[in-house]
């Protein structure tokens, strides 16, 4: 991580000299490269960095770092790919309760990689605007991936015949969020969206369990052991 900094600092300089640079990172470099105790390359690398004015903030960005860690994991044909003849598919769950709010969903690439994402709300929804929350979620995770064609599986009859605009969304709330999803749909060159069976999404539906069964204020890392 340290000498990730430093190759930035180089190829940046100028960037770097000019202004205040943040950091945003869960890593505790901040910590690690004031040690009294440095010796070797790591301290000429925390020589090279003190010349800097940069501050350390967690990163609080779930997008980047889901993405990041995705790409890596991807075989290198992935990347050399056209992604635009090939179908994405996106299965969403959610749970609502007085306090909390939970959004479950797991995204298949077209060379079958999944994406689990669990996202914690905060702030009060009913299931429906959850629900929403979830496609809107999804979405914008396979727009950041370059998906053109998704197809939307959700065990909520009602929002899903909202979308396909079988069923007004009368409320104003959930105007607002079916708006959301319709703006995210208009960026990809063709989707579909069906009521699946909540036998075939027990995986998001886990997904979410974890977001509403524990007290999450930021990102965390949950080791399962077999």
């Amino acid at each position: 991580m340290t000498l990730t900094l430093c190759v930035v600092t180089k190829k940046l300089r100028p960037c770097f000299q000019a202004h205040q640079v943040t950091i945003l990172t869960n890593h505790p470099l901040k910590v690690t490269l004031h040690k009294p105790d440095l010796s070797g390359r790591m301290m000429k690398w925390a020589i090279e960095l003190s010349e800097y004015d940069i501050q350390y903030k967690p990163h609080l960005s779930l997008k980047g770092q889901i993405l990041a860690n995705f790409i890596v994991k991807l075989p290198k044909k992935w990347v050399q790919t056209n992604t635009i003849n090939h179908w994405w598919i996106l299965h969403v769950n959610r749970a609502s309760r007085v306090l909390e709010a939970g959004v479950g969903l797991v995204l298949l690439s077209f060379i079958g990689k999944p994406l689990e994402q669990s996202v914690c709300l905060d702030f009060p929804a009913s299931n429906k605007e959850v629900e929403y929350e979830a496609i809107i979620v999804g979405l914008e995770l396979a727009l950041a991936l370059a998906a053109s064609k998704v197809e939307i599986g959700s065990d909520s009859q009602i929002v899903v015949e909202q979308i396909q605009q079988e069923y007004e969304a009368k409320d104003e709330r959930m105007s607002c969020h079916l708006n959301g999803v319709e703006s995210c749909l208009a960026k990809l060159s063709d989707w579909r969206v069906k009521c699946i069976p909540h036998e075939e999404n027990r995986k998001a539906d886990a997904l979410v369990r974890v977001v509403v069964a524990l007290p999450i204020t930021k990102y965390i890392m949950l080791p399962v052991y077999v």
